[in-house]
Formats: C-alpha cells, structure tokens, sequence
C-alpha cells in the first residue's frame, strides 16, 4: 500500500495542518478520528479528495485519564460526533464544532454490563448510539438536545454482539451483529421496525468487521481476514446477497483486496455517487491508508487511496464523511 498518493508528513498527526476553516466545504467531505492511546485524541477534517492541505482542520483533545476515542459521525450540521470509552465502560459523546471551536457533550453510565460501541447521525441530526450488553442484548438510542434518550432494546440472542452502527439517507439505521463462529447478520432498523435480517456464513478465517449504508438502502458490509486481505460487499435492501452458499465472503463480494501483509481493515463509510471509502491500519505503525473505492457498472471499477503517517503512538481508529 505504498503506491497511492502520499505527502510526507511529520511523525506528529496535527502538525502541518490549519487549525482555521476549511473555505469550499462540500458534500463528502473525509473525517479521521486518531487516539494516541493516553486520553488524547484528534479529529481531522481533510481537504479535497482527503488532502493533508487545502484547508484541512484538525482538532485536539486531552489527555483524560481512563478515556479513549472510540467511534466518528458527521452531521448535516457539519458537527463531528465522537464516542469516547470511558473508566468502569462509561461513555460520553461529544459534538464538536470543527470550525467555531465549541464542543458540547453528554455523558452516560457506567451501566452493569453495558457498553457504548458505537455512533452514528441521519440525514434528520439525530445522533444514534449503539451499547451492547451481555448475553446477546443491545440498545439503539436516539439522542435529542434537553430530551431523555429514546431507546430501542434488542435480544437477548445467545452467542450474538452488536458491533458497528450506521444510518443511511432514508434514516434507517443499519446495524452489524456477530456471532461467537464468525457468523454476521446486518438489521436494517426504520420508524416501521426492524426489516427481516439475513445471516451470512460462518465462513473459515474470515470475519465482519463493519457495516455502513449505500445508496438505495443498501447495506455495505466489510470483512477482514488474515494477512491483510478484505472483502466488501453490498446487500440489498431485501438483505439477499448472490452465492448465499459459496462458502466464504469472496462469493458474494463487490470487491477483494489483498493481501497486504501488516494492514488490517478497520472501517467502511460510503461515499457520493455510490463509492465506498474503507479505512486500513498498518499494524503498530501510526500509519493508516483511506481507500476509495468506485464499483463502477461492471462492478470492477476502480481505488484510489491515500496514506497518512507514520505518527508514532498514533492509532486511526475512525472514518466518517460529512460536509
């Protein structure tokens, strides 16, 4: 992964970078959340086409003893949305003003065998956290300023987790489960109840890392295996995919990449015009790599990715676009 574009940077991720507005904002815009893993962490909102420069903006925060930055959203009022973990499984959510400076925040927990593991924000600005329990059990809530949360409770399904939440245009949130075996099943979850979902494999050295929502109700969903290999998919709203019984994700992918050997594949985020941006880490190096990825018509389509790093003691541990 060392032939896309690629600026050299210093080995400090907020260094080189403006810390004023970012002028011609537009749709689709690349956010990276980075932890340094002692309760600090920084938000980058990239320039075009996910460049270091041209008005990219970064923000840093901490260092908070026991917190970690954990998930990203971005909201049509171009608010970033960080999950952060904290001590006893606490959580706390922060809506930050990468421009104005302000950030506001809510705090939750700890619950007794509760944790926060993810966040997401609709096209109707409602931010979304995902907690999973134990015992297959998971909660959606829906967040409104001065309002108690709205939750949804689910399971408890025996050997199943709650991983990874998205919420696609139609505000529909899409959420990954997985199983103790490497099974995955994505649940599409509307104002009309949960749409009936399908479970996927297991299949042998491979498993689901996140799910994200495509254009058209789409579900995306991205599988990792080992030695740096990556399979992404796209499900239809029915949750039918083709080659249901190919016995491994290669059967059913939009595309397979791999193998590269010391990267992992950690996130999925759609993108305009039908693309799919998948983040990859190299591991225990402060690099990271974000992909672009058109499926084009014959669903071949072409990458593009860009590199970012190394940043000693850094980690990317989040992607999300937004304006």
């Amino acid at each position: 992964m060392t032939d896309g574009r690629h600026e050299a940077m210093s080995h400090d991720p907020l260094a080189g970078l403006s810390a004023g507005p970012a002028p011609g904002v537009g749709a689709g815009r690349m956010h990276l959340l980075w932890d340094n893993g002692n309760g600090t962490a920084a938000v980058w909102r990239l320039g075009p086409s996910g460049a270091e420069t041209g008005g990219a903006v970064r923000r840093q925060f901490g260092p908070f003893a026991g917190w970690a930055a954990r998930a990203l959203a971005v909201g049509p009022d171009r608010l970033a949305h960080v999950l952060w973990a904290g001590p006893g499984r606490a959580a706390s959510v922060w809506s930050v003003d990468m421009e104005g400076g302000e950030v506001g925040h809510w705090e939750f927990g700890p619950f007794d065998g509760w944790e926060a593991r993810a966040r997401a924000v609709g096209p109707d600005n409602v931010l979304r956290v995902l907690w999973a329990g134990a015992d297959g059990r998971a909660a959606l809530w829906s967040l409104r300023e001065g309002e108690a949360p709205e939750a949804l409770d689910c399971g408890p399904f025996e050997g199943w987790a709650a991983v990874s939440l998205a919420v696609g245009s139609d505000d529909r949130a899409h959420v990954l489960w997985t199983r103790d075996d490497g099974a995955a099943s994505v649940w599409q979850v509307g104002a009309d109840g949960v749409a009936q979902p399908s479970e996927y494999g297991p299949y042998p050295g491979w498993s689901a890392v996140a799910a994200a929502a495509g254009p058209g109700g789409i579900s995306r969903l991205l599988w990792k295996s080992a030695g740096g290999w990556a399979s992404l998919w796209d499900i239809p709203a029915g949750g039918e995919t083709p080659d249901q019984d190919a016995g491994d994700p290669v059967g059913h992918a939009q595309a397979v990449h791999g193998p590269f050997e010391g990267w992992t594949p950690a996130a999925v985020a759609p993108g305009a015009d039908g693309e799919a941006h998948v983040l990859w880490r190299r591991d225990g190096g402060g690099l990271a790599s974000v992909w672009r990825i058109d499926a084009g018509e014959d669903g071949e389509g072409g990458v593009e990715h860009t590199e970012y790093g190394p940043y000693a003691g850094w980690s990317a541990v989040a992607l999300a676009l937004g304006p």
